[in-house]
């Protein structure tokens, strides 16, 4: 693989939604980096990811695979949205991912393709023609079908239950927008009671404790942060119930909140 130095920042969409409308479809969340695919211009030519940051990556399994999938349909010129990710790209795979920068096997699950002014349902038949049928590295992110809450309930479930970080809901007649969009991203969490360990004195912050896996191993501290409102009512030895989505393998938690003290 091939990094080079940083393009311009790029434009991607934000999922900023928060109303669900029926029927709509739900992608599996891929714990990864969001990028585009550069298809190459010219025929036989190469093509590259970047990130938001404008990092690029190219020659290797990942745009080798893209870029002959793309000659063989003639869609140089194209651009296409994923994630790219370490192994099967499920909850925390983040974390492998930033300590695999240079890996010459990471994956790319396919989200969406760059065609304007067509419906979210036209480009996911666009999306299958094209990628159906790939074999890893690359991938087409699951999307399930809802025809009201009782599917979206039933397909939240099954990702969850399978190791997923969560889902993303999209309108069959929404367009791919830069920038906040109306898709809905749903994460899982969960909440977890840890001891209050330390309190800072001049910001917004506690510590708490989080017992290692291991009894051999040493326990974690973690920052947290709290409204100072609410700080001056805790000490150190409370019981707080902490909102993350995940444990970490560093023995740490993955975006912790304060949710409330717990009553002894």
């Amino acid at each position: 693989m091939k990094i080079y130095p940083s393009h311009e920042p790029q434009p991607f969409p934000e999922l900023r939604g928060k109303i669900i409308k029926f029927p709509c479809f739900a992608e599996l969340k891929i714990d990864g980096e969001l990028n585009w695919y550069k298809a190459p211009i010219r025929k036989n030519g190469k093509g590259y990811l970047l990130n938001k940051s404008g990092k690029g990556r190219k020659d290797f399994p990942v745009t080798d695979y893209l870029d002959e999938i793309i000659h063989q349909h003639g869609k140089e010129g194209i651009n296409i949205l994923g994630e790219l990710h370490y192994g099967e790209g499920k909850s925390l795979a983040l974390y492998d991912l930033l300590e695999n920068q240079d890996y010459d096997g990471l994956n790319f699950s396919i989200i969406d393709i760059d065609i304007k002014n067509m419906s979210y349902l036209d480009r996911r038949e666009e999306l299958t023609r094209l990628f159906n049928n790939v074999d890893p590295p690359l991938s087409l992110v699951p999307a399930y079908y809802c025809e009201d809450a009782t599917d979206l309930e039933a397909v939240q479930k099954l990702a969850e239950m399978e190791g997923w970080e969560g889902i993303v809901i999209k309108d069959p007649d929404s367009r791919l927008v830069m920038g906040p969009c109306s898709w809905v991203k749903i994460k899982f969490k969960e909440e977890c009671p840890l001891m209050i360990a330390g309190i800072s004195q001049d910001q917004e912050r506690i510590e708490v404790i989080v017992p290692a896996a291991d009894p051999s191993d040493n326990d974690t501290r973690v920052g947290v942060k709290v409204p100072n409102k609410i700080k001056v009512t805790l000490k150190v030895g409370d019981i707080v119930e902490i909102e993350h989505q995940g444990f970490l393998k560093t023995g740490g938690i993955r975006h912790p909140i304060f949710k409330r003290k717990r009553e002894r």
